[in-house]
């Protein structure tokens, strides 16, 4: 991707992404930051690797649907940024676990990004209000329908952003595995499931589903998605802009708080109360293969 195919974004010269430990590189109120969310396995390492160039050292996506990623780590976008040469402001992504991972829970992930923010706060790093500008969620193209389980983690990070008209963080769903397509009617049962897909997220996501974009695993396509992501999630007008710049979004504003408070705090219960459903799934299943193993013949007791 050139400058002359983006609306949005600045080239210097090779585009890469670098590691960053230091958050003090976040000082500047003007930057973008990027937080990447999704179940395991959807592609969220696979789309920072994209954007490095097929950089091999970065080797964070494992080709599996075990997470890779078990902390928050932040990466800085090189030689891109969004502005021009007066006003530059430099892309930061951040990566996470992901949703339904055996490992995170989703109570752990959100109370992760909250207390990352509040450090962020108390260090002088970075403004309160100017934390996260945009929320890439990531969905596999191949999965057949969204389950129930993905719905409600859609509703969960609806409620963590709020009414995009008003709060200051704009959500986007990159839909992944375009790639992985190799026959026309796979790629034609993928067109279907892609519109079926919006269709579905008006209900979970309200105006955020016009937000729905199309990652082929590759740097021009990545660099695509943050130029029209950051497009579709600013205002339309200035007073609109100086809404949101007045509001920082629920995720944000109820980090000091009791999470009982928070108007996420019901999403996260429900999950809270799935993966334990869960969890006594497995252990009654564990129960009734060991009983059948001691009936086995000669272990029988």
């Amino acid at each position: 991707m050139d400058a002359s195919n983006s609306s949005c974004l600045t080239f210097t010269g090779p585009v890469s992404v670098k590691r960053q430990s230091d958050t003090s590189t976040l000082v500047t109120a003007r930057a973008c930051v990027i937080l990447l969310l999704g179940l395991t396995g959807t592609g969220k390492s696979s789309f920072i690797e994209a954007l490095s160039g097929g950089n091999a050292d970065l080797k964070i996506s494992g080709n599996t649907l075990e997470s890779v990623t078990t902390d928050l780590t932040v990466y800085e976008l090189v030689n891109a940024h969004f502005g021009s040469s007066k006003i530059i402001r430099p892309i930061f992504l951040i990566d996470c676990p992901g949703f339904c991972d055996d490992k995170t829970s989703e109570f752990k992930l959100v109370t992760m990004i909250q207390t990352w923010m509040k450090d962020l706060k108390r260090r002088g790093a970075i403004k309160e209000n100017h934390i996260i500008e945009t929320i890439l969620y990531f969905h596999r193209i191949t999965d057949k329908r969204l389950a129930s389980t993905q719905k409600e983690t859609l509703r969960l990070i609806s409620s963590l952003v709020g009414d995009p008209y008003f709060y200051q963080t704009g959500l986007a769903v990159v839909t992944t595995m375009w790639d992985t397509l190799w026959s026309p009617a796979q790629v034609q049962e993928a067109e279907i499931r892609f519109t079926q897909l919006k269709e579905n997220l008006k209900g979970l996501l309200g105006p955020s589903a016009t937000q729905a974009l199309r990652f082929d695993n590759t740097q021009n396509s990545a660099l695509q998605i943050i130029d029209e992501a950051d497009f579709m999630c600013r205002p339309a007008t200035t007073w609109a802009r100086a809404q949101r710049t007045l509001r920082s979004p629920p995720l944000a504003a109820f980090h000091n708080q009791k999470l009982r408070d928070a108007p996420f705090s019901a999403q996260l219960l429900h999950l809270i109360h799935e993966r334990i459903a869960r969890l006594e799934q497995k252990i009654r299943i564990l129960d009734d293969d060991i009983l059948d193993a001691r009936c086995w013949p000669g272990v029988c007791r």
